[in-house]
C-alpha cells in the first residue's frame, strides 16, 4: 500500500513537469495551467486504476469484478446517495478551474 502511495504521489507530480517546455513559462501563464490541469485530469483517472490490483476485497476469492465493486466506496462516493456524495470531487474541480 505504502509503494502504491509513493508511485502514485510520483506520477502525480511527475504529470505536472511532463510537457514540453514546461520550465520555461511560468506557473501562472494560462497555458502552464491548462497543461496542468490535462495532466492532473488523466492522472485522477488513471490512478484508481493503476491501484485495483492492490485492492483486496475481505473475505472474497480474487476477482476483478469484487475489486471494481469496491472502487467507488473506497474512493468515498457513494452509488446511492448520489449527486450528495459527489458534491465534495466537484467542489474541488471546480476551485481549481477558478484560475483558467
Amino acid at each position: 500500500a505504502c509503494a502504491g502511495c509513493l508511485g502514485m504521489a510520483c506520477l502525480y507530480v511527475g504529470s505536472l513537469y511532463i510537457w514540453k517546455g514546461s520550465g520555461q513559462s511560468s506557473r501562472d501563464h494560462p497555458t502552464t495551467l491548462k497543461q496542468r490541469m490535462t495532466s492532473v485530469g488523466i492522472v485522477s483517472v488513471a490512478a484508481p486504476l493503476l491501484l485495483l490490483p492492490l485492492i483486496q476485497p475481505p473475505g472474497q476469492t480474487d476477482g476483478l469484478d469484487s475489486r471494481i465493486s469496491l472502487l467507488p466506496s473506497i474512493l468515498g462516493v457513494s452509488l446511492e446517495q448520489g449527486l450528495l456524495s459527489w458534491k465534495p470531487p466537484l467542489l474541488a474541480t471546480t476551485l481549481f478551474l477558478g484560475p483558467l
